[in-house]
């Protein structure tokens, strides 16, 4: 995040525009911090060099720019949107890029950021259908963080899913919708159950995570706290990683609750 902050302490049009978005809309100011500090994450995880960092690091920040452009009556919208509608949100990747590309503080790059992060590996993404090589680096890095941190937040039509459930569903658009290195690197960049973190098991019981298991990222080791009938126990172990009993999985987070 420091790389990211000081690259914005340091340009006033990216000042200017992260208070346009708060002022438009809180999630996607919520969101695009976000998106910078994984993107962060993932850009070191790649070995690029710190001017690379910053720049994928403002790049995330101002992806969603575009947004201010759309109605918050869709943004909001607890129903499916209609084809039109969803026509209108696509928009947001060209009047992002066409916002940031006039502006000679932001690097051209971090504009790409805004027009490229929902093209697809396939060429089926949009708004020019790019794919595989064409795609830019850091819009293939942004566009994996993008979809992860949009999964594990709630919405108006959908609550928040588990880190682990979002981590599934980027692994099933490797290769596909993402660029499947990106994917594999993201994995090892971050812990979705880091330690300290209060869970709930689907038998009742809670406890808080005291390993990360990045061999089975949804299955860390817990010490219980509480019973199946939330009442306090002596604290014990459990790896969900090695217990026999594989139908015993974690449905709540606290950081979702």
């Amino acid at each position: 995040m420091g790389a990211v902050q000081s690259c914005i302490n340091t340009n006033q049009d990216a000042l200017n525009l992260l208070a346009t978005t708060k002022m438009h809309e809180n999630y996607v100011y919520n969101h695009c911090l976000n998106v910078s500090i994984y993107a962060c994450q993932l850009a070191i995880e790649n070995g690029l060099p710190l001017k690379n960092i910053e720049e994928i690091g403002l790049g995330a920040m101002l992806h969603d720019i575009g947004q201010v452009y759309v109605p918050l009556e869709i943004l909001n919208k607890p129903d499916k949107l209609t084809k039109d509608e969803y026509a209108q949100v696509q928009t947001h990747c060209e009047l992002g890029f066409e916002m940031l590309r006039k502006m000679h503080e932001i690097p051209v790059t971090v504009a790409h950021c805004a027009l490229q992060h929902h093209e697809r590996v396939d060429g089926l993404g949009y708004p020019r259908g790019l794919k595989d090589d064409e795609i830019h680096k850091y819009a293939k890095i942004i566009s994996v963080v993008d979809v992860f941190d949009a999964l594990t937040n709630p919405r108006p039509y959908r609550p928040a899913l588990l880190p682990h459930k979002g981590m599934e569903i980027l692994y099933a658009g490797s290769g596909t919708q993402f660029d499947s290195k990106q994917i594999h690197l993201f994995k090892n960049s971050i812990a979705l159950y880091p330690p300290g973190l209060t869970v709930k098991l689907n038998d009742g019981r809670t406890g808080i995570v005291t390993k990360y298991n990045y061999q089975a990222v949804g299955r860390p080791e817990i010490r219980i706290i509480r019973d199946e009938e939330q009442i306090a126990v002596t604290p014990y172990e459990i790896d969900l990683s090695t217990i026999g009993n594989q139908t015993i999985e974690i449905v709540e987070a606290d950081a979702l609750l």
